[in-house]
């Protein structure tokens, strides 16, 4: 017994689609292409984002004189423990 499989037929060439057609599935592969590109893009900026604020940060503390930066810490520790004043 021999079993039939059913093959796909063969597409004609994309010259025999209209214009339109063409033109329509070439602007949905591009806005694809560029959405993915724009997608690398934005996680590479990101990254360099992130690169950028730790090295900023580590620069602060450079310039930032160690008795200057313990004092700040007091005041910070003391100004969290003291209830908010109202304005009027």
């Amino acid at each position: 017994m021999e079993v039939e499989i059913d093959r796909p037929r063969e597409a004609p060439p994309v010259q025999k689609y209209p214009a339109e057609l063409r033109l329509a599935v070439e602007m949905a592969v591009n806005e694809e292409n560029e959405r993915m590109f724009a997608q690398s893009d934005l996680a590479l900026l990101e990254l360099a984002w992130k690169e950028a604020e730790e090295l900023a940060a580590i620069a602060d503390r450079l310039l930032i004189p160690s008795a200057v930066e313990r004092k700040f810490r007091r005041m910070s520790k003391h100004s969290a423990q003291e209830p908010r004043r109202r304005e009027s």
